[in-house]
């Protein structure tokens, strides 16, 4: 039998044994009471929010596919939600227009056989060419001289989205880039050379005085009208002042833009609303950055 002294230093030694493996070898500190304490059970992970996929490819109608790519770039590059299904109907409208209204699978059937639409279109009316001119008066010392004002003035109008050349001449000088003072007018029946162009309206537009968006940028997502907004945003294309306000004539031109959406079939209200989280202002790239792009494109 062990002595008295053995039987200590054996039970000594064991215990000591226990307090080792509970400490060094993952063993819980037994707490007051002599019970163990469990560790927290860690939360279970969240699972990774679903990625947000764009559609590009619903709500066209009959619009063709060989512009589209071009509109889908101006939406992305730009950052403006909604932009190209918008621009697609303000284009079907300008190769529509003062033509009758047709059923939608009429409006397909013209599409088909007119992929580009109005991309060379170019009206040089005396009427056009007034405006063109009117808007190049007064043009402030401070900004480049342009190496072909003349035929700007008389250019008239043109291209995809029938832009007035003398609005266009000047595009970008509120952002120290003039891509078209030292290019001739008709740069401007390059339906990407157009796109890029009416992509910085919008912008401008929506960032400017004339209060587009319905109900305002605050709009929720129950409570935002995209379809008033595109078509408040086509009626200051159509005149700033005529939308300010608010003639008759420029009501008019937004229950074109409408009809226009419904012929080729592209519903507007399912359209994005045009106003992207914290505003375009965050998240403008710059009209160089913009014309850039879409210039670029292979077409």
């Amino acid at each position: 039998m062990a002595s008295s002294k053995n039987k200590g230093l054996i039970v000594g030694g064991i215990a000591a044994l226990a307090l080792l493996l509970m400490l060094g070898m993952g063993g819980k500190k037994p707490a007051q009471g002599g019970q163990v304490t469990e560790p927290e059970p860690e939360p279970e992970p969240q699972p990774e929010p679903e990625p947000q996929v764009e559609d590009w490819t619903s709500n066209w109608g009959g619009y063709p596919d060989k512009l589209k790519p071009i509109l889908i770039e101006a939406e992305k590059t730009s950052g403006i939600p909604g932009l190209a299904r918008a621009l697609a109907v303000w284009s079907w409208g300008s190769f529509r227009a003062g033509q009758p209204l047709v059923s939608t699978e009429e409006a397909k059937a013209i599409a088909a056989k007119n992929p580009d639409l109005c991309t060379k279109c170019h009206n040089e009316t005396p009427g056009e060419v007034a405006q063109s001119t009117k808007a190049l008066e007064n043009i402030p010392d401070s900004w480049p001289k342009a190496n072909e004002l003349e035929a700007w003035k008389k250019f008239g109008s043109g291209g995809l989205f029938d832009i007035l050349a003398g609005s266009n001449l000047y595009r970008g000088v509120d952002e120290g880039y003039t891509p078209f003072v030292n290019a001739p007018p008709g740069l401007l029946l390059d339906p990407r050379v157009s796109a890029a162009t009416a992509t910085d309206m919008v912008r401008r537009i929506i960032n400017g005085p004339y209060k587009v968006l319905v109900p305002g940028p605050d709009a929720t997502p129950q409570t935002a009208d995209p379809r008033s907004s595109w078509i408040n945003i086509r009626r200051v294309t159509a005149s700033p002042q005529g939308f300010l306000a608010n003639t008759a004539e420029n009501q008019a031109a937004g229950q074109r833009y409408a009809a226009r959406a419904d012929e080729i079939g592209i519903d507007l209200s399912k359209v994005k609303f045009p106003w992207p989280p914290g505003g375009l202002k965050a998240i403008w790239p710059g009209f160089k950055t913009v014309y850039t792009k879409l210039a670029n494109m292979k077409f």
